[in-house]
This record gives C-alpha cells, sequence and structure tokens, in this order.
C-alpha cells in the first residue's frame, strides 16, 4: 500500500513552510543557501509553480509551455498540469530545511533506492508540497460535482557534489491524471528537463528524462509502484560534479507481500500488514529478462562489459553508469566505464577510490 501524506517530510505553517500565492500560474523565486545541481549545472535559486513542477529559470507564460514538453527552460516536474488553487482549498508550501531529522529522512529514501551505491548524508534539502490541487478547468467526464484534487512532494537533497529528488505520491493522492489545454485533453507527465543548451552557434533541447508516459495509467501507478522499495517513494540522481550524464533512477522496484492478519477488530475490518520489512535487493543494478554477457571483439577494450539484448543506446542509455559510455553492438548495446574508472559498466568506480566491503577477510 503507497505511503500516506502523514508520512510525507513534515510540510505546511508547523514546518515553517512558505506559501506559494494563489493562482493558476504562480511562480516563486526562491534563493537557495546552498547550490542545487542539476545535469551538469549549478544553481543558487529555484523558481517554484503552481503547475507541479520547479524550473531553474523563471518560466514565461503557461501558454509556451503547457501541453509543449519538453520545456525549454530546466525543470523538475513531480505532476505537471494546469493546475489551480484559486479556490483558496489548495495548497503550495516550500521551504528550504537541513534540520537532522528531515536530512536523516532524505537519506534513508536516497539509502534505500541505491543500496550498492555508497551512502549518502544530504547537507540540505528544499521541500515542495502540492497538496489538494486542483486542476484549472475541470473535468466535464462524469467525475461529480466535487473537484479531484492530486497530492504530492518533491524534495532535493543536497551534498557538496551531488543532488538528488526524492518524489512523494499520497496514497489516493493522484485523483485526476489529465488536464485541459487549448480545449484539450493532455495527460500530466513527471520528469526531469534540461532545457535548452547553448551551443557555439544556437541552442537545442537537451536531455530529457520523463518517468511518465502519454498514458493516463503511468501516472496513476506513481502512487502504486516504486523505484526506491517504498511504495509511492520515487528517487533520482539528478546532478553531480564535476561531470554528469543523465538521471539515474534508484534500483528497488521489488515490494515486499502484503499478508492479511486475520485477528478481528471491533470495527470488523481486516487489518493488512507488511510480511516483512526487509526487501530483497539483487546485486545487479539493472535486471532485463534476458541478460547475457558477450565478449566484444574490439582492440579497444580490454575488459569484459555487460550487454544486454534489449535495443540500442537511444532507448537505454540511461542504464549505464553517469561514468559510462553507451555503443551499440549486433548482440545488443554495452556500457564500457571511462577511463579513469572501472566496474562492468552498469556501476563504474574512480581509480583509487576506497570501496566499503562486506565479507570475510583472511591472509596473514
Amino acid at each position: 500500500r503507497s505511503i500516506r501524506r502523514e508520512e510525507f517530510f513534515p510540510f505546511g505553517p508547523s514546518a515553517g513552510d512558505q506559501l506559494l500565492e494563489s493562482g493558476d500560474d504562480q511562480t516563486f523565486r526562491l534563493t537557495l543557501s546552498k547550490p542545487v545541481l542539476f545535469y551538469d549545472g549549478s544553481f543558487d535559486s529555484l523558481y517554484i509553480n503552481t503547475n507541479g513542477f520547479v524550473a531553474t529559470k523563471e518560466p514565461l507564460n503557461e501558454s509556451t509551455y503547457l501541453g509543449k514538453l519538453p520545456p525549454e527552460f530546466g525543470a523538475m516536474a513531480p505532476l505537471h498540469g494546469d493546475l489551480d488553487t484559486s479556490d483558496g482549498v489548495g495548497k503550495v508550501y516550500f521551504r528550504q530545511d537541513n534540520s537532522p531529522d528531515v536530512l536523516r529522512q532524505a537519506a534513508e529514501h536516497i539509502n534505500r533506492g541505491f543500496p550498492e551505491e555508497d551512502e549518502v548524508n544530504p547537507i540540505n534539502t528544499v521541500v515542495i508540497t502540492w497538496v489538494d490541487i486542483a486542476s484549472h478547468k475541470p473535468q466535464t467526464r462524469g467525475d461529480g460535482a466535487e473537484r479531484k484534487r492530486n497530492t504530492f512532494q518533491l524534495v532535493i537533497a543536497s551534498l557538496e557534489t551531488a543532488s538528488y529528488a526524492i518524489v512523494l505520491y499520497a496514497r489516493n493522492g493522484i485523483q485526476f491524471t489529465s488536464t485541459l489545454v487549448e480545449d484539450n485533453d493532455v495527460v500530466m507527465h513527471a520528469g526531469f528537463s534540461q532545457g535548452l543548451v547553448q551551443g557555439f552557434f544556437y541552442s537545442s533541447q537537451g536531455n530529457y528524462y520523463r518517468t511518465t508516459t502519454d498514458d493516463e495509467a503511468s501516472v496513476r501507478a506513481l502512487a502504486e509502484e516504486t523505484n526506491s522499495g517504498l511504495r509511492g517513494v520515487w528517487v533520482y540522481g539528478i546532478g553531480t560534479s564535476p561531470q554528469f550524464r543523465n538521471v539515474v533512477p534508484g534500483v528497488v522496484t521489488d515490494l515486499p507481500a502484503e499478508t492479511v492478519d486475520t485477528q478481528q477488530h471491533t470495527d470488523g475490518q481486516v487489518k493488512y500488514s507488511p510480511a516483512a520489512e526487509q526487501i530483497e535487493i539483487n546485486p545487479l543494478r539493472y535486471q532485463p529478462q534476458n541478460p547475457e554477457v558477450v565478449v566484444v571483439e574490439d582492440p579497444e577494450i580490454n575488459v569484459d562489459v555487460f550487454s544486454y539484448n534489449l535495443g540500442s543506446c537511444a532507448n537505454n542509455r540511461n542504464k549505464c553508469s553517469q561514468f559510462a559510455d553507451c555503443r551499440d553492438y549486433a548482440s545488443g548495446f554495452c556500457c564500457h566505464c571511462r577511463l579513469g574508472y572501472y566496474g562492468n559498466g552498469l556501476q563504474c568506480v574512480a581509480e583509487g577510490k576506497p570501496q566499503r566491503m562486506n565479507g570475510k577477510l583472511r591472509g596473514k
């Protein structure tokens, strides 16, 4: 079962939050005490918007980006659409927070989602919460008189050399999955956009990592699935210094089975409880259906690498380590650690970096 909003990071006036002005396209510039690393950039301020996203530069009028994705500006979108808080019910809360409890909560989510990586300890967070947000133009497809509302949270946790996004979707917190844009029904989306990247002579669209599709079921799945081992919670590596390639998702998609506690209670309800708190983690970060190890006859390669017969780099590049390059071969794609790093391509470690190992050591 998905997390409840009570399991979100603390939010609201009691948590010291600021409140975004009511409206259907409001933006607030938040100056940061610690920079956020996003793709290959470092940002000292973020722009929080009603429409379910945080931008790295001030967005223009919503008519320039609604239904026209990816946007030209850098954006982190936990759930983006044409949203509205004018009715006074929906709220957008935000703050910076470096309190020990919040930093510890952020570290727990990140480390659970990346169990094979070194443990991280954030030094600052930005917490943004969209609570009971309605669509700007209510749907007219027999949804009833009450306006449906969505509740979700984005937490950006930063270290000195890396930033992570933690996205939380409450149980029953996604009540609508599309909004009207120019009288067309457009599915809401979640993801990370680098925005326009300036070249020598012209700008081009940068990386765009979308976590949903144009299918409404993918939006509902945000509150039902996970990549961090806790249903409704998603973690992503969104920036590192000095090098960064693309967004890296958490790897724990398995969930413990739920069993029924047959003990009867006075209210006549059956109590459900998780079968186990521990989640078995597969040691490989990515687990395609038909993995295979191939030896590539290429004089430039002097190590064995993993190759997966699931297509080309165009569709699978993000499965490689951020310190690896993807190459296409007849049998599939391969991930190659870059010079100065070693590993299997899925995980690449800097040469000379101390490693933590578990097990017994024997010798003299």
